[in-house]
């Protein structure tokens, strides 16, 4: 099974499938992966705070890139 078999996951579910198939597998064997969410703003928030605590857990260091959060400048970041 793969994420792509998987639309419309609740986010508990999501963030088993993301744990087990990438952290836990993937990228602990050198492997890099970006995984993208959508939803509403409690509901990212939520998953932002629960993937910062398993990663902080199992030893990776986290970033949380929000491309849709305007600078104080006005424009959107400029991430690559």
């Amino acid at each position: 099974m793969t994420t792509n078999d998987l639309p419309n996951l609740s986010l508990d579910r999501w963030l088993d499938v993301l744990k087990a198939e990438y952290l836990d597998d993937y990228v602990r064997s050198g492997g890099s992966a970006v995984k993208v969410i959508t939803g509403s703003n409690d509901l990212l928030d939520t998953a932002a705070a629960r993937i910062r605590e398993e990663a902080t857990a199992t030893g990776y260091f986290h970033a949380h890139l929000n491309p849709g959060k305007l600078r104080p400048n006005g424009k959107r970041p400029d991430l690559h």
